[in-house]
């Protein structure tokens, strides 16, 4: 275990980009964002599971914002990988530095598709495609039956 960093913004600094541009890009969406004197603040703050989560959701947002501007799907695909790759890393950097943290907390699904996945509502198969899992088209036939009001 490495010696826990007091703040935010030292643990920030733990999360060096070096060469992936998009992960510099998206922690200076937030600092730009917050602005000079809020992102002091901030990184000021107390490193704790609280601020380290928050930290976490603010980076999955501007990551799920790019995401949804690409329409080629190799960007798209690499985004994520991306993405994940820095909330993993999150996670890890936190654990490493004392702080109690679920992965599950801190890699969330950053669409709406992963989203679906992880409630089990879908599927990816190897090619990418996506379908409805036997439970989403389960949910699926409800919500259409709960759309006919006064119906028989």
């Amino acid at each position: 275990m490495s010696e826990k960093p007091a703040t935010l913004g030292n643990f920030i600094d733990l999360l060096n980009p070096g060469n992936d541009t998009g992960r510099r890009l998206w922690l200076q969406d937030c600092q730009n964002e917050a602005g000079e004197e809020k992102w002091e603040e901030i990184r000021g703050f107390p490193l704790s599971r609280k601020t380290v989560i928050q930290l976490a959701q603010w980076i999955a947002n501007k990551i799920s914002e790019e995401a949804s501007h690409w329409s080629d799907q190799e960007p798209y695909r690499d985004t994520l990988k991306r993405g994940h790759k820095l909330l993993q890393d999150i996670h890890q950097k936190a654990v490493e530095n004392g702080v109690e943290v679920a992965l599950e907390e801190i890699d969330c699904p950053l669409t709406p598709t992963e989203m679906m996945v992880a409630a089990g509502l879908a599927e990816v198969s190897n090619d990418g495609r996506v379908s409805l899992s036997q439970k989403g088209e389960e949910a699926a036939k409800q919500a259409g039956q709960e759309l006919h009001f006064g119906e028989n």
